[in-house]
Formats: structure tokens, C-alpha cells, sequence
């Protein structure tokens, strides 16, 4: 059996919970809910086909970069080096909020939380306590 990398692990936390969030996001719009996301809400007023299509293309691309990045980045120079560090670094940081907003989402669409950022006050705190 194949061992799978914490990058490829990073790679489909990110997909998933994007599409996880564009699934309780196009849920939640049915029920009424906007989306929070501006530039997403803006491409929504044109065309939800094309909020849909840039809400799973971003992501998607990001990793089909760092996957080819992986394979044909030669290490020992330091600006390829360091663009392929804060790739890994964006996208850990974006699957973990996309993660964060997608069970915020299911949260929200299941009437645990009574209003839209709720989650984000509590995960704020939570922050701010541990620092």
C-alpha cells in the first residue's frame, strides 16, 4: 500500500471542506442565508454557476500547483524554496478555515448557532486565550 504525504493530507482536507462549504453554502442560500464571502457574493449576483466554478477552480488549481511544485521544484534554489514553503504554509491555513466554516456552516444550518460569525467570536476567543 501506497503511504500518503501530509502534503497530499493537506491537499484533500482543503478540497473537501471547500466543497463541504459550497454544498451548506448553496443549502444555506435556498433557506434564505447570503453569503458572507464578498468577492463570492459579488460573482453569485452575476452568475451562480459562476460563483460555483470559481468556488471549486481556486482551490483546485492552488493544489495542482503544489503537487507539480513537489515534483519539479529544484530545492537547493531559495526563492523556489521559500514560494513553495508559503504555498504549503497558505494552504494549511486555508484548509483549516475552510474546515472552520464548513462546520460553522453545518452548524448554522442546523440551528445550533442562532447567528451567522457566531463560531468565529467563540474561535476568536479561544485564540486570544491561548495566547
Amino acid at each position: 500500500m501506497r503511504k500518503v504525504g501530509p502534503r497530499l493530507v493537506m491537499i484533500m482536507a482543503l478540497n473537501i471542506a471547500n466543497l463541504v462549504d459550497l454544498i451548506t453554502t448553496l443549502t444555506a442560500l435556498k433557506m434564505g442565508y447570503v453569503e458572507g464571502n464578498i468577492l463570492l457574493n459579488y460573482l453569485m449576483n452575476i452568475s451562480l454557476e459562476l460563483m460555483i466554478f470559481v468556488k471549486i477552480a481556486i482551490p483546485l488549481l492552488i493544489s495542482i500547483l503544489l503537487i507539480y511544485m513537489t515534483r519539479k521544484i529544484p530545492f537547493n534554489n531559495q526563492v523556489l524554496s521559500g514560494a513553495y514553503m508559503g504555498l504549503v504554509i497558505g494552504i494549511s491555513f486555508s484548509a483549516f478555515i475552510m474546515v472552520i466554516v464548513s462546520l460553522h456552516n453545518i452548524l448554522l444550518l442546523n440551528n445550533y448557532v442562532k447567528e451567522s460569525g457566531a463560531i468565529f467570536l467563540i474561535l476568536s476567543k479561544i485564540i486570544l486565550a491561548i495566547i
